[in-house]
């Protein structure tokens, strides 16, 4: 079946093609590609660059005789401060993707919105067709095309992972301690935006280590090695639950304001989420950086962390008219710290890995 209509030798109609969950392409001229060296494979041009005119229509640009458009990933930046709307946002973002670009960065001078995050997110999942939204941090989004397993950094985005919990966690803490009704919706609806965020992350790591369990060579191609896999698995489901958690115990004190009665109450939430944090954050660089005794020395502290939990949650149980909110807290508070704790173990193994793999 024919697909173009040749009207004059300057012009031809294409019909369109859907692909996917609803790309739509349209192919290029055979005569045109051959002649711009356009298409796949050693020495040509696997991309052209599009402009859209204020008009509507759209210009095909061959590459120049000496660009390398494709070997290097191209980066878009929109400025908040720029955007008029959503659908002002929407525009430049689908305008950046049809171009080609295989990064689209917003950034703002003020903290982004959790309304804006929340929009970006869901555009991606509906509109981008193989592009995820990467990382976040308070004035950033970054938006990345993972179409190709070559554009897609397992170590880093696993540092993204990891940074993210960081910041749950933080935000728990500065949850926990503000007084202001207004502040602690602000900080709930950002953990429960994070939660979302990173449980889509977690199938996006899981899709590639499974990639790299059926083929090797994927593994390389990401950046770890084959025995690696089991290991970073372990590690995201560990991070996973302890999102989770964060989330959890947000959701229990979400209504919750702790009177000069229940100081104790907050002070051990807190005290319990600060070390925490700097655990976690220790054990992931002993994870990654393969450190055996850091790891070892951690988890050491494990047996007498329980005992003493036990003791100073029953202590407060019986000193403090607590709520059932309260007491749900605590006991998540202590369940996040095991969690922190397992990452030790995976820890401790990889580094033994390490040993054996060179030994071998």
């Amino acid at each position: 079946m024919s697909i173009s209509t040749d009207t004059n030798d300057n012009e031809i109609i294409r019909k369109v093609q859907i692909v996917g969950k609803g790309t739509i392409v349209i192919s290029l001229p055979k005569k045109w590609a051959e002649r711009f060296n356009v298409g796949k494979g050693k020495g040509k041009h696997d991309r052209v660059k599009l402009e859209i005119l204020d008009s509507g229509d759209i210009i095909i640009k061959p590459p120049k005789a000496d660009e390398k458009i494709g070997i290097t990933p191209s980066k878009a930046i929109i400025a908040c401060e720029q955007v008029k709307s959503n659908q002002h946002l929407a525009q430049l973002i689908v305008a950046a993707y049809l171009n080609g670009y295989e990064q689209i960065r917003i950034i703002s001078k003020k903290s982004i919105k959790i309304e804006t995050r929340n929009f970006v997110e869901r555009l991606t999942s509906a509109v981008l067709n193989g592009y995820e939204v990467l990382e976040e941090t308070e004035k950033t989004i970054t938006i990345q095309g993972i179409m190709h397993l070559q554009a897609f950094n397992f170590p880093n985005f696993f540092k993204s992972y990891q940074t993210r919990i960081e910041v749950m966690i933080k935000d728990l803490i500065t949850f926990i301690s503000s007084e202001k009704k207004e502040n602690r919706e602000e900080i709930f609806q950002r953990i429960k935006h994070y939660n979302v965020v990173l449980n889509r992350n977690y199938f996006l790591l899981l899709r590639a280590l499974y990639g790299g369990i059926n083929d090797l060579s994927v593994a390389r191609t990401i950046g770890i090695e084959a025995w690696e896999i089991l290991d970073y698995y372990s590690v995201i489901f560990v991070a996973k639950r302890i999102g989770e958690i964060i989330y959890d115990i947000a959701t229990a004190l979400k209504n919750e304001f702790f009177d000069e009665s229940k100081n104790t109450v907050k002070i051990n939430l807190i005290e319990n989420l600060e070390v925490g944090k700097e655990r976690f954050v220790q054990l992931m660089k002993a994870f990654q950086n393969k450190n055996h005794s850091l790891a070892s020395k951690i988890y050491s502290e494990y047996s007498s962390y329980k005992i003493e939990s036990m003791n100073k949650w029953k202590r407060l149980i019986q000193i403090s008219d607590l709520k059932p909110e309260e007491i749900e807290a605590l006991q998540l508070v202590r369940k996040l710290r095991g969690y922190i704790y397992q990452i030790a173990l995976f820890a401790i193994n990889r580094s033994r890995k390490k040993l054996d793999s060179r030994q071998q």
